[in-house]
């Protein structure tokens, strides 16, 4: 799969009116920062984030971290690594656009009563969904907690997400501020926003004053 020629246009617009820089939070595709190659490029993942969100589960035998797709693998396995939770991976399918098909979690599942799904992108919600219902239906989790770096804020994903909570095991969704949350989602039971303008703001500064920016990712 491919990023959409609409990303490269945007980079290339963004170059033409003279951007000098570009600061991201976890992109959804590497293949967006070779877009802007004539310009550097600060690339900012979430494993803190959702490492201090998370870190109640730390050591537990009973919790698994699951990466909905390939692509969210190595952000997923990381996550894992630091709390000390095995890690599964998910193969899926679309057959139709917005529709997605699990067919098959890869990992130990043994003895595990807790899941953390983590992605970087929500969009039509398929993908968590089908996900979600695999793991309450064949995997025995009885709980299941989600993080997302964007919440696009589609009706589509909230009506999801609603089922989910009501009758899949949901317990608690983690999103950031990188998009505005509609009220819709705002008011779902479970979920909060944490705001990521502290560490824009700061990775800004070490920038603008010639400061390495290793020490804040």
């Amino acid at each position: 799969e491919r990023e959409p020629a609409t990303a490269n246009l945007m980079a290339d617009l963004s170059i033409s009116a003279g951007i000098d820089r570009l600061v991201t939070w976890h992109p959804h595709s590497p293949q967006i920062q070779g877009f802007y190659d004539s310009v550097p490029v600060v690339k900012l993942e979430a494993l803190s984030l959702f490492i201090e969100s998370f870190e109640r589960f730390r050591d537990r035998e009973d919790v698994i971290v699951v990466a909905p797709d390939a692509g969210a693998s190595k952000f997923v396995t990381k996550i894992g690594r630091e709390l000390n939770l095995n890690a599964a991976i998910a193969s899926k399918y679309r057959p139709h656009p917005e529709e997605a098909t699990i067919q098959e979690v890869i990992g130990d599942f043994s003895g595990k009563k807790i899941a953390i799904v983590l992605d970087d992108m929500i969009s039509s919600g398929g993908t968590v969904q089908a996900l979600i219902k695999e793991l309450a239906a064949k995997k025995g989790i009885e709980e299941i907690y989600l993080g997302a770096s964007h919440n696009l804020c589609l009706q589509s994903a909230h009506k999801r997400l609603v089922d989910l909570i009501e009758n899949d095991g949901l317990k608690e969704i983690i999103l950031t501020n990188t998009i505005p949350q509609t009220e819709p989602f705002l008011s779902m039971p479970g979920l909060s926003v944490r705001d990521i303008s502290g560490v824009l703001s700061q990775v800004i500064w070490q920038i603008h004053h010639n400061q390495p920016v290793s020490e804040v990712l």
